[in-house]
C-alpha cells in the first residue's frame, strides 16, 4: 500500500491542473493502470483505481493485448514482458464495481484482434453497468504476429483502415 501511494503521488504531481473558468473548455485527465509497476492482483488494482478517483482523475485507461506480451522479449515492455494484460472489459467491470465516477477507456483496442459484434456488446454492457462511463478507443491494426497466431489475417495498412471503418459502422 505504501508503494501504491508513492506511485499515485507521482502521477498526481505530473498531472496538476487548475480548475476551468466558467465557459472555458475543460481538459479531462486520465491515468493508465500501470500493471508493469504495480502488478495486476485484484486488491492492488482496486486500490489504484480508488486512489486515482480520490485524487480527482477523470478516467482510467487500459492497454489491450489479447495474447499479452512475450516474456522472452523484454523489448515488449515492462507489463508486456510479464505477459500481464487483463482483458479490458473484464478489468473495467471489476473497476466499475470499485469506483463511482471515473471514466473507463481502452487506450486503443485493436479491433482486428476481436470480433466486432462481441466488442459492441461488451462495450455496451460495460457502459450500462458502469452508469455510462465506458469510452471505447479503437485501432485499425498492429501486433500482426499475435493476430496471425490465432488465425486472423495480416492486413496492409489501407485494408486495415477500411476494415476498421466497416467495423465502426457495425458498432
Amino acid at each position: 500500500a505504501e508503494t501504491m501511494v508513492h506511485i499515485v503521488e507521482i502521477y498526481r504531481l505530473a498531472g496538476k491542473q487548475r480548475p476551468a473558468k466558467k465557459g472555458e473548455a475543460t481538459m479531462h485527465l486520465g491515468i493508465a493502470l500501470p500493471y508493469g509497476d504495480i502488478g495486476g492482483d485484484g486488491p492492488i488494482v482496486r486500490e489504484y483505481a480508488e486512489l486515482a478517483e480520490a485524487e480527482g482523475y477523470d478516467g482510467l485507461t487500459l492497454a489491450d493485448h489479447v495474447l499479452g506480451g512475450n516474456p522472452a522479449n523484454p523489448a515488449s515492455g515492462r507489463a508486456g514482458g510479464h505477459g500481464l494484460f487483463h482483458d479490458p472489459f473484464v478489468a473495467f467491470g471489476f473497476i466499475a464495481a470499485c469506483t463511482k465516477k471515473v471514466e473507463l477507456s481502452t487506450q486503443v483496442l485493436i479491433l482486428a484482434q476481436r470480433q466486432t459484434v462481441l466488442v459492441a456488446k461488451q462495450a455496451a454492457s460495460l457502459d450500462v453497468l458502469s452508469g455510462g462511463r465506458c469510452e471505447l478507443a479503437l485501432g485499425a491494426g498492429g501486433f500482426w504476429d499475435a493476430i496471425e497466431a490465432y488465425g486472423g489475417p495480416r492486413l496492409e495498412p489501407g485494408d486495415a483502415l477500411v476494415a476498421l471503418e466497416e467495423a465502426i459502422q457495425i458498432i
